[in-house]
């Protein structure tokens, strides 16, 4: 028990430090392994099963629900599969489920458990090397196919290799030689792979160019994009751009999906820059994993309200990274900034949701080159971001009411007829999953610039009586509609 305690404190160090080191690496996993140990030799009083084995199926029920792919893993919230899994082996060791014991004790349910070493071991380089070879998301179709050869093949292993060995003296088995051979000479060739670097010569020099687009962001995100928990003061936010003078008409300020927009509206204008990684332009909103967020996004409006010099405001923010938020109360913040902003006298420039493609497109762009695809048609559907569309379509349709905030949607510059590719004239548009590259950045860009170059310019607007209606959903004040820049 007590080492079990001591691996998990690990475990949860290595969630906080490292998160791809504590889910791959045996060590931070130790706890788990124990867990299976206790469960194996812990006596089992007759009175307790029922309970236990309840409360096992609950907890493994519960960790389908609650665990999501942005939970820390695997940590405390590890322990409520494997404490669940381990309950249910401690109650079944005398054969004690009562209604969950017939239930896996269904036939093919038994058959999946006898063969699931098996299957655990090899639906991994199965599902790997699918998504390998595959240019884009695989199909449902491609992910069933890979399911069924992971279980023929975990069945073979089980039949004539665990089997073979289950009970028996192993003595000087000839396969157990031939597997040792074979191990230490695939490790040698890993190891050979790694230190090269993974052999980059086998691809050409095109899917290598590819490949470096990793490195295509903004110039200015070490420098002047906020990527950690600290934050500086507005007053020394970077100005970009070639008449910046340490003032600037124009702000953009944004979580991450605004750094390289930042960098690329600077070619034509003078601008601050303020973004920050998960740290969205809302008000009134926490975020877990941005403790200081809140109180940043508070000095920043403050700071935006009172300085005279800013006519306009650009506001970006990736709508689908923050599922820990409910998303009426990042809409209400989003809202909420958005008010006080053209209180103030600002003209918004709303950016709708730039479309995420959820893949290493760095990489997949360059495989595709390397398997001779036709790039134009390797991309993603932008149907797929229906969902996050309807979900904000209400508040976007409400802060656009005002005159003084102007919607942009990236997708109509990204995408057509519903398809978006990742590459365009040879750029490739994002350098990695969710962030569009500068050469995708310089699309949006022309785009904005396009549909809005009169407010940019600094072009007073036109037209702004009538029916003008803030994000609240009220009529704005008389006074502040009098005194709002655009109309003197």
């Amino acid at each position: 028990s007590a080492a079990c305690a001591l691996m998990l404190m690990l475990s949860q160090m290595g969630v906080r430090t490292s998160s791809d080191a504590a889910f791959f690496l045996s060590p931070f996993r130790a706890y788990e392994f124990l867990l299976g140990a206790m469960a194996a030799f812990a006596p089992v009083p007759k009175r307790s099963l029922g309970w236990a084995s309840m409360l096992g199926a609950t907890m493994i029920v519960l960790s389908l629900a609650i665990l999501t792919p942005q939970t820390p893993f695997p940590g405390v919230y590890g322990l409520l599969p494997t404490v669940g899994t381990a309950l249910l082996l401690w109650a079944g060791r005398n054969g004690g489920f009562g209604l969950i014991q017939k239930v896996l004790s269904l036939k093919p349910l038994t058959a999946i458990g006898a063969i699931s070493y098996s299957l655990y071991l090899w639906h991994w380089p199965v599902m790997t090397y699918t998504r390998q070879i595959s240019p884009t998301e695989p199909s449902v179709a491609l992910m069933a196919a890979s399911i069924g050869l992971s279980i023929g093949l975990a069945w073979l292993s089980w039949r004539f290799i665990e089997q073979r060995y289950v009970g028996a003296r192993i003595g000087h088995d000839p396969i157990l030689k031939a597997g040792l051979i074979g191990m230490v000479s695939i490790g040698a060739a890993a190891g050979f792979v790694y230190i090269s670097n993974g052999l980059p010569d086998r691809f050409s020099p095109q899917s290598k160019a590819y490949f470096a687009s990793a490195k295509n962001h903004s110039p200015w995100r070490d420098t002047c994009h906020q990527q950690d928990s600290n934050r500086v003061d507005y007053a020394e936010a970077c100005v970009l751009g070639a008449d910046a003078r340490g003032d600037a008409a124009l702000v953009v300020w944004g979580d991450s999906h605004g750094a390289e927009l930042s960098a690329a509206l600077s070619e034509r204008y003078a601008l601050r820059q303020i973004t920050a990684s998960a740290c969205p332009p809302v008000t009134g909103v926490s975020f877990p994993r941005r403790e200081n967020c809140a109180a940043a996004n508070l000095e920043v409006l403050a700071a935006l309200t009172q300085d005279e010099s800013v006519s306009t405001v650009v506001v970006a923010l990736n709508r689908d990274a923050y599922p820990e938020i409910e998303g009426k109360s990042l809409q209400a913040g989003y809202a909420k900034t958005i008010d006080q902003l053209v209180a103030a006298g600002k003209t918004v420039i709303a950016l709708n949701q730039i479309p995420n493609p959820h893949m290493d497109v760095p990489q997949v762009v360059g495989l595709s080159a390397h398997l001779d695809l036709n790039l134009e048609r390797v991309g993603y559907s932008l149907p797929r971001f229906a969902t996050t569309i309807e979900t904000w379509s209400d508040v976007d349709q409400r802060v656009q009411d005002s005159p003084f905030v102007h919607a942009f949607d990236p997708s109509e510059t990204l995408c057509v007829s519903g398809f978006c590719p990742l590459t365009r004239d040879g750029e490739v548009l994002y350098f990695n999953e969710t962030h569009v590259s500068m050469a995708g950045a310089d699309m949006i860009a022309n785009g904005l610039i396009a549909a809005h170059h009169d407010i940019l310019d600094q072009k007073p607007a036109q037209d702004v009586f009538g029916t003008a209606i803030f994000a609240s959903g009220a009529l704005p004040d008389t006074a502040d509609v009098l005194t709002h820049p655009a109309l003197r």
